[in-house]
């Protein structure tokens, strides 16, 4: 049993883990025909049995013009592993980082400056990257993570924990 975690973002990364924690990550490629090949070679290479996906959204300060690539690189992702037979469950990034211990209390601020708010946000967005690139390597010391595949191989580790695939 293999499972597959894709971080969907223009920068994530694909990782496909077995419950002995040995695998192999891909840097996901700005193309959408390139991701689309990585996930054919998966399937050929490695037979998974589920991917986990982690669900988009947009967040406060990105622009419409990114959500919408980020949605359209979903969908791509979703349309591919339809086609080829891997069974999805896309997972909001608050529930897969609870279970895996990487979840932070929310901080509301009313009444703060728009751009304070938008920079406390960004940072808050880099110290989540941060931490989850410390669990991956803490988890998988083996393979050589890099930010933009930590979210991939975490997402491939919450479904290890929480999905029953055979």
């Amino acid at each position: 049993m293999s499972i597959i975690g894709i971080d969907p973002g223009s920068t994530g990364g694909i990782a496909v883990v077995y419950p002995d924690r040995s695998g192999k990550l891909y840097k996901s490629s700005t193309t959408d025909a390139d991701v689309v090949d990585i996930l054919k070679t998966i399937k050929a290479v490695e037979n998974p049995s589920m991917a986990v996906v982690e669900r988009v959204a947009s967040f406060p300060g990105q622009g419409a013009v990114s959500t919408f690539t980020f949605g359209k690189r979903f969908g791509v992702i979703r349309g591919a592993l339809l086609a080829l037979g891997i069974p999805m469950v896309d997972v909001p990034a608050q529930t897969w980082q609870k279970v895996l211990g990487l979840s932070q209390p929310k901080s509301t601020s009313k009444g703060e400056d728009p751009k304070e708010k938008k920079k406390r946000l960004a940072d808050r967005r880099k110290q989540q990257k941060r931490l989850a690139y410390d669990l991956a390597r803490q988890l998988y010391p083996g393979f050589d993570i890099t930010v933009e595949t930590a979210d991939g191989l975490l997402l491939a580790e919450y479904g290890l924990r929480t999905l029953s695939v055979r």
